[in-house]
């Protein structure tokens, strides 16, 4: 059994970040996951969440 589609596909990229931002991110993750211990989230998910919030913030739209 493998992973349920996507509602669409994904692309893959490589970004170099500073171990500061990594901290960061590693911090905000520690959050996402206090607040839904039930779902399995890694890094990938936390800066998928934070590129959402900039750029929804960034564009004026909100979810």
């Amino acid at each position: 059994m493998g992973r349920p589609k996507l509602p669409e596909p994904m692309e893959t990229i490589s970004v170099r970040l500073s171990a500061a931002m990594v901290r960061e991110i590693d911090t905000y993750l520690a959050d996402m996951k206090l607040e839904a211990p039930f779902l399995m989230l890694n890094r990938a998910d936390a800066i998928r969440q934070l590129l959402a919030i900039g750029i929804n913030f960034e564009t004026g739209k909100s979810d």
